[in-house]
């Protein structure tokens, strides 16, 4: 009875934090207007992060030969390039938005060929 009774209190007490993640994991990641904040950048989390959904972009079965450019900073990702379809910047940028530590992201993808090396933004 006393073990059930310091669960209770254990999940009394860690209830508040469980609904935070719940109501945080539920908002939704806006495409466009975000802002980077100064106190959210870390160059360690965000080259982690840059890494991570490169990775994602870069490996999935349909995105295979598209080149999109990604990069986060401040959890915020903008991702850049040129794609075949308008289906592949959505499928860009909710792959990107379903990335864990992305808190927003910037889509800026355009559709059309690609550009050739001499002119793609370094």
């Amino acid at each position: 009875m006393r073990m059930i009774r310091i669960h209770a209190a254990v999940l009394v007490a860690a209830l508040p934090l469980l609904m935070a993640d719940v109501t945080a994991a539920a908002a939704p990641k806006r495409a466009g207007s975000c802002e980077v904040r100064n106190e959210d950048i870390n160059f360690f989390r965000d080259n982690g992060l840059t890494v991570k959904l490169s990775s994602k972009l870069q490996f999935n079965k349909v995105l295979l030969r598209e080149k999109i450019n990604a990069k986060v900073t401040g959890g915020v990702a903008m991702l850049s390039g040129r794609v075949s379809s308008r289906s592949m910047v959505e499928l860009a940028g909710s792959l990107a938005a379903d990335t864990s530590g992305i808190r927003c992201v910037q889509n800026y993808l355009e559709v059309g060929p690609p550009l050739p090396e001499a002119e793609r933004p370094v």
